[in-house]
């Protein structure tokens, strides 16, 4: 596969060329896409064209659209970029420790405490210390970290040791719901 991709003469960064380990095999079926995308044709071949290109990329149209856009505006150097923290709360350890402390104090014994109801105990403490909405956690990072911590304790409820105490030999049994046999009437 060769990389002869043009580069915009109009673009401001089409002076700046990717090194060879930031070219993943990714990276390389959207140059191939943009390359098919730039060719000179009519509109029915460029849609279809464009909707091969969403299937074989996994997204949809517009998403595509927004990377032809993106490439002409940037040149190449914008199909390599990806975020460096993708995945990962960027919320400081307090406020993380304050959600599942919350959490674990509002679900002790028969008390029972919703994700939003975190929520707006976070806003609560937030507003005590005379804090701004951008300076603390919104609602989607609080269920965002409680998904996560519930979704563990859930797998270890699940979980059963044959015999050793150790973590090695657990085994994750099926969730009585998944055992009911279809279509026999009780």
């Amino acid at each position: 596969m060769s990389l002869s991709l043009s580069i915009p003469d109009d673009s401001p960064h089409s002076h700046r060329l990717p090194s060879d380990e930031m070219i993943t095999d990714e990276v390389k079926a959207k140059i191939d896409i943009i390359q098919s995308l730039i060719e000179p044709c009519d509109r029915i071949t460029y849609r279809q064209r464009k909707e091969q290109a969403a299937k074989q990329l996994g997204v949809t149209i517009r998403s595509v659209e927004r990377l032809l856009k993106k490439y002409r505006e940037q040149g190449l150097i914008a199909l390599m970029k990806t975020r460096s923290d993708k995945g990962k709360t960027r919320i400081d350890d307090e406020w993380k420790e304050f959600i599942l402390n919350t959490y674990k104090e509002g679900n002790k014994g028969s008390k029972r405490i919703t994700r939003h109801q975190v929520f707006l105990k976070v806003k609560g403490r937030a507003k005590q210390l005379g804090l701004n909405k951008e300076e603390f956690p919104s609602h989607q990072t609080v269920y965002r970290i409680l998904d996560k911590f519930i979704e563990e304790n859930e797998r270890k409820k699940k979980a059963r040791s044959p015999g050793y105490s150790g973590s090695r030999l657990t085994h994750i049994t099926r969730h009585p719901s998944w055992t009911r046999i279809r279509g026999r009437r009780e």
